[in-house]
């Protein structure tokens, strides 16, 4: 790949963009109408609406932005059908992440309260018995409601019923494979256990990969009437895409600048997950320093000085070297996915340009 004339990632950002301003005026209105009807239930329902939207904007909405690339690949912009499917992919992603943070007990998220954090905060400020619990309850509740309302907004898509159906059945197999992963990786997180490359790639794939990238692609694919030779490639690429994206998402979590992360650096090492940088530490040639990883990996203490550590032997141990030849290989398989694909010249060259943001860019 020429970087040096993809890097004109000013054209990719800006039209990701605009299509947050499309998705986000369509979240708001439908939102805003829900929360007339949820204000009959309790006004938790009505302000919650509120929240979700703003949550939701705080993300750059890459999905969303997928949706249509993965539809203007093969036919025309539709914004009838692409601004109500990417508004679902955002909602799904807002679910996962408000449970995300509960599993994690992240009170902070995007540099801001979390779900859990604004209700654990709302509990306290009430005097309400065991405030902890009630906030995680109530934020469960959230991430539940944010799921059906995405379904929802699903099933005013205007599109012919066995599409959606087909549709359907992809968006629910996909949050499965999810989920699944994400038991996975609660399991890792709570042992000393070291695993093996391929059982982290297979996480990466199911729990990020597969519904960050392919699932929007392929759903704009699909539902642009894409022949099934042209999906099944565009979810290899997209699953690609998205390992690429949660390895540097490892990497920024343990070197990124925490204003711009949004979330405390060192929260993997935290809560233990089983990141590549985990397995190459893991495999420490010094007794003494590898002792010390075991520790520091899953303390509820961690301290700045553990943080320095872990960074001081991946930089003594060459991982990042490592983790860069891991991403070479799967950067140029995309490559050739991309050239596979039968779109148009302008479509691979965006797809190219995507490749190149997500494998250097800083959150």
């Amino acid at each position: 790949m020429d970087t040096g004339r993809l890097r004109t990632w000013p054209v990719m950002e800006a039209y990701i963009s605009k299509r947050k301003e499309k998705i986000g005026r369509f979240l708001a209105e439908v939102l805003s109408g829900r929360a007339e009807q949820l204000k009959t239930v309790h006004q938790l329902g009505e302000q919650l609406c509120g929240k979700l939207v703003d949550f939701t904007l705080k993300g750059k909405m890459l999905r969303g932005g997928l949706v249509a690339v993965g539809y203007e690949l093969y036919a025309g912009s539709n914004d009838s059908i692409t601004v109500p499917l990417g508004a679902v992919q955002e909602l799904f992603q807002s679910a996962l992440l408000i449970h995300d943070d509960i599993m994690d007990r992240d009170l902070s998220r995007r540099g801001a309260p979390s779900l859990l954090g604004h209700y654990v905060s709302f509990a306290r400020e009430r005097g309400l018995r065991d405030a902890y619990h009630t906030g995680e309850s109530l934020s469960i509740c959230a991430g539940d409601i944010a799921y059906f309302f995405a379904f929802e907004i699903f099933s005013g898509i205007p599109l012919e019923n066995t599409l959606k159906s087909r549709l359907l059945f992809l968006c629910a197999r996909e949050l499965t494979y999810v989920g699944a992963a994400q038991m996975v990786d609660v399991l890792w997180g709570a042992d000393n256990d070291a695993v093996s490359l391929e059982e982290i790639i297979n996480m990466y794939t199911y729990k990020t990969a597969r519904y960050t990238y392919a699932l929007p692609l392929v759903a704009g694919a699909m539902a642009a009437g894409a022949p099934n030779g042209e999906i099944a490639a565009l979810e290899l690429l997209g699953s690609r895409m998205g390992v690429l994206f949660q390895i540097k998402d490892d990497e920024l979590g343990l070197f990124g600048d925490e204003e711009k992360l949004g979330k405390p650096v060192g929260s993997d090492i935290r809560e233990r997950k089983k990141t590549l940088y985990h397995h190459y530490l893991m495999s420490d040639p010094d007794t003494k320093s590898r002792e010390r990883t075991v520790s520091i990996f899953g303390s509820e203490r961690l301290s700045g000085d553990d943080v320095g550590f872990i960074r001081n032997r991946v930089r003594e141990l060459e991982i990042q070297q490592k983790i860069d030849k891991l991403v070479a290989d799967i950067t140029d398989k995309a490559e050739q996915e991309i050239r596979r694909l039968d779109c148009s010249t302008h479509g691979k060259e965006f797809l190219e340009q995507l490749l190149s943001y997500n494998s250097a860019r800083v959150r």
